[in-house]
């Protein structure tokens, strides 16, 4: 996954393997965002507030299932390589010295991490803040499916899920 900034645009890459076979291999542009926009747009809302109550319940009640899915989420995902290169220029001189200051005092222990890399570059001559991510990350699927699988076994998870599935549609 890689993001970045050009000017006011974002744009982005997003690539997606499985045992070396790419699933998904998509640029991220700004052009489909508008569209989406506007077909979401165009759809009304069948939302109602009379429903958060019984969700906020339900969330509480398959809160244990929850934890044990995001348990198995952080134990699914291995990070190979992150990078942050960032310019930042304000319209004082002296916030641009002293913001920059703040992060570089932080960087170090940042790149103290294995696989990572960030560098902030001032500008003091034009206000911005421009930058780009990369983000490497290996996901395994099976320690996640099996506790989504488990979780789906308890009755108050499924429920949520049920309340969830009304109120988007």
């Amino acid at each position: 996954m890689q993001f970045y900034r050009e000017g006011n645009i974002n744009k982005g890459y997003l690539k997606v393997k499985w045992f070396g076979i790419r699933i998904i291999n998509r640029k991220i542009s700004p052009g489909s965002s508008k569209e989406k926009k506007q077909k979401k747009e165009n759809k009304k809302s069948k939302f109602d507030l009379k429903q958060v109550p019984k969700m906020l319940e339900l969330f509480e009640e398959s809160l244990p299932s929850i934890m044990d899915i995001f348990a198995a989420f952080l134990k699914a995902v291995s990070v190979k390589k992150i990078s942050l290169d960032s310019i930042i220029g304000f319209d004082s001189f002296v916030d641009t010295v002293k913001i920059c200051g703040y992060l570089y005092s932080i960087a170090p222990m940042i790149n103290l991490i294995p696989n990572t890399y960030f560098w902030i570059e001032p500008d003091f001559h034009e206000r911005r803040i421009d930058g780009s991510v990369l983000l490497n990350l290996k996901l395994k699927l099976l320690p996640l499916v099996s506790a989504f699988l488990k979780a789906l076994t308890k009755k108050p998870f499924r429920s949520l899920l049920g309340e969830l599935r009304k109120g988007r549609s």
